[in-house]
């Protein structure tokens, strides 16, 4: 799915309508072999194989950007829709989230996006810390 249908909204597929953004779909194809690299924000699905004796292989290999510890190998992703894991973070305090690897108050990876994302997937959070300084404030 090409970034510029998908840039401005929240991160959390299951939000979307089924088939929503269909007519945006491109469809990456390659021979035995070929490589594919996306980054997880990009919109995406594997289709199915119309012929026998075909098979996709998946090698997750993930780097990030140094200094954010938060999208290490246990990445919150993993945790997100787990019960009380939401709750949890709603009742922690910044300085206790950051002791988990959350990004912490004044971190460059807070800005309107990833505070309306946030705000979204955990909407008993107080995210008003994370906000200051942010330009829009979501």
């Amino acid at each position: 799915m090409p970034v510029e249908h998908t840039k401005d909204l929240p991160l959390i597929p299951s939000r979307l309508e089924k088939g929503a953004l269909e007519e945006h779909e491109v469809s990456v194809t390659g021979p035995a072999g070929s490589l594919m690299i996306y980054r997880t924000s990009v919109l995406h699905r594997g289709s199915a194989f119309g012929a026998p004796g075909r098979s996709r292989f998946a090698m997750l290999i993930d780097y990030q950007s140094r200094g954010w510890r938060w999208n290490g190998k246990v990445s919150w992703p993993d945790r997100a829709g787990r019960p009380g894991f939401g709750q949890a973070l709603a009742l922690m305090t910044p300085r206790q989230r950051d002791l988990f690897g959350w990004p912490p108050v004044g971190s460059d990876y807070w800005n309107d996006q990833t505070l309306r994302d946030v705000a979204l997937r955990y909407p008993d959070m107080d995210l008003t810390p994370y906000a200051e300084g942010v330009a829009g404030t979501y």
